[in-house]
């Protein structure tokens, strides 16, 4: 296959599949050699943006790392490859494993297993990091530490495996109103960008993934589980989440702690010990997610929080289906309370803000309660079945109550 030849047909394949230029070639390749075609071409390289370095003997993947040039692409073959200490990334490059569960790299010693700290733009995909354990003392680094830097990780999982005695001195350690390990998280970003999707991140002994100081982010259809603090917790940074599943935390699902926009949708937020989703920032989006069997509430927005919640459907949590408590404000439209223990939509404390077209229906308590000094605006909400009162305000609830639909409730409509 000469030159001129392959550049056609590797522009034909980027035309019908537009992916990246290397991955392509890397496809391409694949297919010629299965199809016992040999290209002679001694230009081929040249179609790469950059130098491509492909061994399945990487003994030394710390000087692989620290010897790959600027824009260069590492393909690791399946297996395992051990490491003792963190990899540190200087130069802009791309590790491209052979699958999450065929490509492992591994740290013996539980510790942080790849750190950038440089400005640069790093891809992962097809990889596992894994930390094969963790101490009582653990490390003082995240598995995957992003600073200052870009970040593409696809199809990527971060594990850790967690002692009983790291879960005893964790816990100790252990805030519940934000809830904050002392620990560090799986992935950390700080003042960077990244796009996370389709990955596994779960095990660790502080939160899953952790984005602070003005990062920005698209993290989507990622599942993020059984970590011993937040699923995900956001703090003075901006992005979006879609698609994702946040199941089983032991502290909240995801925590907003952030007033720059963060647009959170289609997520499944499910079985967290806490809340679902927390909110304390005044420009989240919650849109169409499902918040189901955590045990608190399923959206809970705090402090001097606002923002919106639309069409989100809170399901069988042990609490409120969406609480509204200090002198959070915010816009509730359009979302379905239901079988919640405590009540379906709950404002406490100053809470105010808009409740608008919500269905509450058959929760335990009240389908929404308005109670301390609570004031909101209560428009057209449907409250039927509930075991307590349709609407019910207690203390110095106030606010207003206009066209609500209250019916079959155990006790009084309003």
């Amino acid at each position: 296959m000469d030159a001129l030849h392959y550049r056609r047909i590797l522009d034909r394949f980027l035309k019908e599949y537009p992916i990246r230029e290397e991955f392509a070639i890397i496809a391409l390749d694949a297919c010629a050699n299965a199809l016992g075609i040999v290209s002679d071409n001694p230009t081929q390289e040249e179609y790469l943006p950059k130098p491509f370095l492909e061994n399945a003997d990487f003994t030394d993947l710390e000087g692989i790392i620290i010897s790959a040039k600027a824009e260069q692409t590492i393909f690791l073959k399946a297996g395992t490859y051990y490491v003792s200490k963190t990899l540190d990334i200087f130069n802009s490059i791309t590790i491209i494993g052979a699958g999450m569960d065929k490509t492992r790299i591994v740290n013996i010693d539980g510790g942080p297993i790849l750190r950038c700290d440089s400005t640069k733009k790093i891809n992962l995909s097809n990889l596992s990091f894994y930390s094969q354990k963790q101490t009582v003392e653990p490390s003082k680094s995240a598995i995957v530490s992003i600073i200052n830097s870009s970040l593409e990780m696809k199809y990527c999982s971060i594990i850790i495996e967690i002692d009983s005695d790291t879960v005893r001195k964790r816990l100790d350690s252990f805030h519940y109103k934000c809830c904050r390990f002392d620990n560090v998280p799986l992935l950390q970003m700080e003042h960077s960008r990244g796009i996370i999707e389709k990955c596994f991140i779960a095990g660790g002994s502080g939160d899953g993934i952790k984005l602070n100081n003005q990062s920005s982010f698209v993290i989507h259809q990622t599942t993020v589980e059984k970590n011993w603090g937040n699923g995900i917790y956001i703090a003075s940074s901006g992005g979006t989440i879609s698609g994702c599943h946040i199941f089983r935390n032991i502290g909240h699902g995801i925590i907003i702690d952030s007033d720059l926009p963060c647009e959170v949708v289609r997520n499944r937020c499910e079985e967290n010990t806490y809340d679902g989703i927390q909110v304390n920032g005044r420009a989240a989006l919650l849109e169409a997610n499902t918040c189901s069997r955590n045990k608190s509430d399923g959206i809970a927005f705090i402090h001097s929080s606002g923002g919106e919640a639309t069409e989100n459907r809170c399901e069988e949590n042990v609490c409120a289906g969406i609480y509204v408590g200090d002198s959070a404000a915010p816009r509730l439209t359009a979302n379905t309370c239901i079988r919640n223990k405590y009540d379906g939509i709950r404002y406490f404390d100053e809470g105010g803000g808009e409740a608008t077209e919500n269905r509450c229906e058959e929760n335990v308590c009240a389908g929404i309660y308005v109670g301390d000094s609570a004031a909101p605006r209560l428009t057209a909400n449907t409250c039927i079945r509930n075991k307590y009162d349709g609407i019910r305000y207690f203390d110095e609830g106030g606010g207003e109550a206009t066209e609500n639909r209250c019916e079959e409730n155990v006790c009084a409509g309003i």
